[in-house]
Order: structure tokens, then C-alpha cells, then sequence
């Protein structure tokens, strides 16, 4: 286990973004049983998901948020120290989905970038890496990214992930602050 009270780290905002389609669960009768959708949906609770079109990768909802909440901090692209995209669903292999947005942000070159490549987990991962980040004093702000686009992977078949998982993305800014402190408990 690794635990970690961190302090000074600061929360100034997150932004969501979603695509427009809406996927209405119930109405998947062309895969499933439509009783099965319905004990699904009762146990489970997701009776629609966002879903991308063919040409919308984990980047570009995440640049959208990150675009929207800079805007709304007012802050200069080029004040921030550390981003970290989180996704399982990356644009390519190479080069990395940060990259991709690090270049449509027009941050500094001397901001660090880099991949996280977890699911579920991967957002409190993030997280931590960028509070410790800010801890060391290298970083003054970050972002954290968590974009993720299953629809264009997942077989619609699949009884475990077709009904679960919705396409979306966020952004959320850190920075170095006063007084708060965030914990931290990460297991495998």
C-alpha cells in the first residue's frame, strides 16, 4: 500500500465534456434480450451512455474541457508545469494523447507531459502524481486529464462492457496553495 498525506495542493477546478449521441440502453434490443437490458439497467442504473462518432478520439474531449476550464481560471497556458492525461482508449500508439494535447493547448515546451495508461483507478493515480508533483515544488500547476472513448473498442456483444461504459473526458487544475492537504491510499 502506498499512503500519502500531501499538503499546500489546491483544487481550482474540473470541466467535463460529453458527446452529443445519446445511446438509450434500453432500446439495444439488436444485441440483447430486451428483459436481460432490463435487469441490467435495474441492477446497474445506466439506462443511457455518451457516445463519440468515428472520428472523435479521448483527445479531443479532453482538449475541449481543458480549453473551458483554462478559460474559466484565466489562466495562461503557458503557466502551467505538469499535464497528465489518463486514458485507456488513446488516440494512437505513438504519440502519446498528452502530446497531442500539450501541442493543442500551446503549452510551454518545459511542461511536463506524459500518458497514464489506467482505467478506473487511473484518475486518483493521476491525481496523485500531480499533488506530488506540486508537493516537490518543480510544479506550480496541473493539469489532470481523464478521457476515455470505449465505444470505439468495446464489441457491442460483449454482455460485461456494452451496456457499462460511456464515452466523455474532463480536465482538472491543481495548483500550489495553502493549508489543505489531500490523502492518499492507492492499492493494486
Amino acid at each position: 500500500m502506498t499512503a500519502s498525506i500531501l499538503s499546500d495542493i489546491t483544487l481550482k477546478g474540473i470541466s467535463t465534456c460529453v458527446p452529443t449521441t445519446v445511446f438509450d440502453t434500453q432500446r439495444d434490443t439488436e444485441n440483447f434480450d430486451p428483459q436481460e437490458i432490463k435487469k441490467i439497467v435495474s441492477m446497474v442504473g445506466v439506462k443511457e451512455r455518451r457516445v463519440v462518432d468515428d472520428i472523435t478520439c479521448s483527445s479531443d474531449l479532453c482538449l475541449k474541457s481543458a480549453q473551458v476550464l483554462l478559460n474559466e481560471l484565466d489562466w495562461d497556458p503557458e503557466s502551467i508545469d505538469a499535464l497528465i492525461m489518463v486514458t485507456q482508449t488513446p488516440d494512437y500508439f505513438l504519440p502519446s494523447t498528452a502530446c497531442l494535447v500539450h501541442r493543442d493547448l500551446n503549452l510551454a515546451e518545459s511542461c511536463a507531459t506524459f500518458d497514464v495508461g489506467l482505467g478506473c483507478s487511473g484518475y486518483p493515480y493521476g491525481l496523485w502524481l500531480a499533488s506530488m508533483m506540486i508537493q516537490t515544488g518543480s510544479v506550480k500547476r496541473a493539469l489532470v486529464l481523464h478521457g476515455e472513448t470505449p465505444s470505439l473498442f468495446t464489441d457491442p456483444e460483449d454482455r460485461a462492457t456494452a451496456l457499462l461504459f460511456g464515452d466523455s473526458g474532463s480536465a482538472t487544475a491543481l495548483e500550489k496553495g495553502e493549508g489543505e492537504q489531500w490523502g492518499f491510499s492507492l492499492h493494486t
